[in-house]
């Protein structure tokens, strides 16, 4: 559901598995391709306060590899 066109869909699941993931101690929101980071980060621009608040959190879990993709998500995450 992360995948979802609905960015409230997207923003609502990305604070459920924040939720379950704190409680139980494990990482569930797992962002391993450029696929399900690009939806994120679509979604974030079409969310509510609340909602970006939940996507940038979930965006925080995910490491880069390399630091021109760091510097290509803070691009699309400052606006």
């Amino acid at each position: 559901m992360l995948l979802d066109g609905n960015a409230v869909v997207v923003a609502n699941v990305c604070a459920s598995l924040l939720e379950i993931s704190k409680s139980s101690g494990k990482n569930y929101i797992r962002l391993k391709n450029n696929n399900n980071l690009n939806k994120l980060l679509a979604a974030l621009v079409d969310s509510n306060e609340w909602g970006k608040v939940y996507i940038l959190e979930a965006l925080s879990t995910y490491e880069t590899s390399e630091s021109k993709e760091s510097e290509n998500i803070i691009e699309r995450v400052i606006p």
